[in-house]
């Protein structure tokens, strides 16, 4: 049989091999990622994307409440009964319903393209955000 050359942990030697030092990153090699994708994003640029999504959702729900314009409703009242009746125009309002679909996809591009920015820009994140 031959003999062991190098100890383990039951032998006194070291549980786990030492691991090996890594290489320093220069200063250059650090900042290019800046350089590709700007600095890390702030809390600022967060908030400002989150502000623009909500002000862009608040459009969408002004626009989907303009949607009830083209329709008039009326109140009858028979008897006891109050009954509405809604009069509408169909082709008006498809027409509003297409203009807010694509409008909602523009604007939902444009937030991922923002959140695609911020997501990039904050992969070494200084501190929390709220």
């Amino acid at each position: 049989m031959g003999k062991r050359k190098t100890k383990n942990a039951r032998d006194g030697g070291p549980s786990r091999p030492r691991p090996r030092p890594r290489p320093r990153v220069s200063e250059p090699d650090r900042n290019l990622g800046d350089m590709i994708h700007g600095p890390p994003a702030s809390c600022d640029d967060v908030a400002a994307v989150k502000s623009r999504v909500q002000s862009t959702v608040l459009s969408l729900e002004e626009k989907l409440n303009q949607l009830h314009a083209p329709c008039l409703t009326d109140i009858e009242t028979s008897g006891d009964r109050l009954r509405k009746r809604v009069k509408c125009d169909t082709q008006t309002l498809k027409a509003h319903v297409v203009a807010l679909e694509i409008q909602a996809g523009e604007s939902m591009a444009q937030f991922n393209d923002d959140f695609q920015e911020i997501q990039v820009r904050r992969n070494k994140p200084t501190r929390a955000c709220d």
